[in-house]
């Protein structure tokens, strides 16, 4: 299971509680507007006042000690006011109150060690651990990585004011011989498409490999019926899926361990599946997830790493390598072999701010720190560094990232 090491999640908090702020123009009235940072490994929860917001030299921060999130808590996203995650320690859907978190960021709710935890739990139907979740048109849709299965839920507002329940609907099976390695999932127009890395062999020592051929699988939201269309990536591994916000979506291949290549496709449609040649990343590329910098650029993370991909979204085309050296980015050549095996950052996550355009916060696990990056015609400049790390040893290892 390629599950990345250290998860941390950011929780933006929603304008909510004002507070009067003085800037060098006269007196403006602005809004709070807070991070929430969750530490994978402590996973405990602090809440982070948004520093560029204010100019603030230091951020302010507040702990939420009684929101018990399990270790490797799983991003789904968010429905309703509720942010919904995936417990993989015991099969869950989580949900979590946005309005309880702007409560205790506005010091108007106590959140300590030993008060009830906010946090609600839905055991999954399957009880399989889940791999990725996906909240698209109402459902609530869930892969498992190595059961060949995708179960579909429904979160509805329950009998409690201010409730909600999450219900299983049915589950989707492919019926494939040998482990299809799930991984991500996105609906496109009436149909569910699901990339399958071919991943097979769990064992330590696999004489055949760890992958098998990927898939890129168009199912039909109604219905279903297998085999479903699909379609062979070029590369192994076929590990992300991107929607830009054009519309135009990409599959993300990861390539094999141990130096493989990486590698993205444009997916030209769905019914049936049809994939673009490949654009090629370096060895080590390890190509993981994938976001918007502005309405022409995206940019590709690693699984795990320092380097970043920017693409030109309006042609696919590889525009840039970028390398984080820990004070800024430094492009290197397009045609690099491969990436060193070793880096001393690893971004996990972009969060975009939406009321300034191309700025945006990047999650940098082994850092410990939220990166603020602007971004000009696919040219990254860092403006904040923020540390969200531990006072103690204890790594927090932050990851990803959502407003409320």
């Amino acid at each position: 299971m390629l599950a990345a090491a250290g998860v941390v999640a950011v929780i933006w908090i929603a304008p909510r509680f004002g507070r009067h702020e003085v800037s060098p123009a006269g007196p403006v009235s602005l809004p709070d507007r807070w991070i929430a940072v969750y530490g994978a490994i402590t996973h405990d929860l602090t809440l982070v006042r948004d520093p560029m917001r204010y100019r603030a030299r230091s951020p302010v921060t507040r702990a939420a000690a009684c929101v018990a999130l399990p270790q490797w808590a799983l991003q789904v996203g968010t429905r309703d006011d509720d942010q919904v995650m995936l417990d993989p320690k015991e099969p869950a859907v989580l949900l979590l109150s946005h309005d309880f978190l702007r409560r205790v960021a506005a010091g108007a709710e106590p959140c300590t060690a030993g008060d009830s935890s906010p946090v609600r739990r839905f055991p999954l139907h399957s009880g399989k651990v889940p791999y990725r979740g996906i909240i698209a048109d109402g459902r609530l849709l869930i892969s498992f990585f190595g059961d060949n299965l995708i179960e579909e839920y429904t979160v509805a507002p329950g009998h409690d004011e201010g409730a909600a329940n999450v219900m299983f609907v049915r589950d989707i099976h492919f019926d494939a011989h040998e482990n299809l390695g799930l991984s991500d999932l996105m609906i496109i127009g009436q149909r569910l498409v699901v990339a399958a890395s071919g991943f097979f062999c769990f064992a330590r020592d696999c004489p055949r490999g760890h992958f098998h051929d990927g898939h890129l699988y168009s199912v039909p939201l109604r219905n279903v019926r297998w085999p479903f269309l699909d379609a062979k990536p070029s590369n192994v591994n076929a590990s992300g899926l991107y929607r830009h916000p054009s519309g135009d979506v990409w599959l993300l291949n990861a390539g094999d361990y141990s130096g493989g290549y990486g590698s993205i496709q444009q997916i030209r449609d769905v019914d049936p599946p049809t994939l673009d040649a490949e654009v090629r990343l370096p060895r080590n590329a390890a190509p993981g997830s994938a976001y918007p910098l502005d309405a022409d650029h995206f940019v590709v993370l690693q699984f795990s790493g320092e380097h970043l991909f920017v693409f030109d979204a309006r042609d696919g085309r590889l525009d840039k390598i970028l390398r984080f050296d820990g004070a800024g980015f430094s492009e290197i050549a397009r045609d690099i072999a491969a990436l060193p095996d070793r880096a001393s950052s690893d971004f996990q996550y972009v969060l975009a701010i939406p009321d300034r355009a191309g700025d945006a916060y990047f999650v940098d696990s082994k850092r410990e720190q939220l990166l603020g990056v602007h971004s000009e015609a696919g040219k990254l400049t860092v403006t904040a560094t923020i540390p969200v790390g531990g006072s103690g040893p204890a790594r927090r290892s932050p990851s990803w990232a959502f407003w409320l």
